[in-house]
């Protein structure tokens, strides 16, 4: 496979992805002086290229968040005393509330049986005797494993 001077630069890190827009990025490559496309669209992009998208992309999400989040906790405040609103919907919210405030409670997990990696582990255990052979339980051997020569 052929790579071009563009996506070279870019995995040798050589070109500087801050510098790229978030169209760029999402396009997978650069834009020429003119504002058009340079290049074929790539059939593969580098990692590096994908993670500074990804980055941008968690990033602008969590500042729409953080700047949204007055509204929509001031929205949740007004369905939880709102006594026009249907009960089970008060309590969804109210819930939520309490959940952010006071904290979730944990989700309890039980686990019964063993696990199939741990009936393999104990299977391969073997004790051994003070000479490091196997010491045989009297019900480990039968006359069926000896063989007369």
């Amino acid at each position: 496979m052929r790579l071009g001077l563009s996506t070279t630069r870019v995995i040798t890190g050589q070109d500087d992805l801050s510098e790229w827009s978030d169209e760029e990025l999402r396009e997978g490559r650069r834009r020429d002086k003119h504002g058009g496309w340079m290049g074929v669209t790539p059939k593969i992009v580098p990692k590096a290229l994908h993670d500074e998208l990804i980055r941008r992309t968690l990033l602008q999400a969590n500042e729409l968040m953080r700047e949204n989040l007055p509204a929509a906790v001031e929205m949740l405040v007004a369905l939880a005393t709102n006594e026009g609103v249907e009960a089970k919907d008060r309590l969804r919210a109210i819930s939520m509330i309490l959940d952010r405030v006071m904290g979730k409670s944990p989700d309890k997990v039980e686990i019964s049986g063993q696990s199939p990696w741990l009936v393999a582990l104990q299977g391969g255990i073997v004790t051994m005797n003070g000479n490091g052979a196997h010491a045989p339980e009297e019900d480990d051997i039968d006359d069926a494993d000896f063989v007369d020569e």
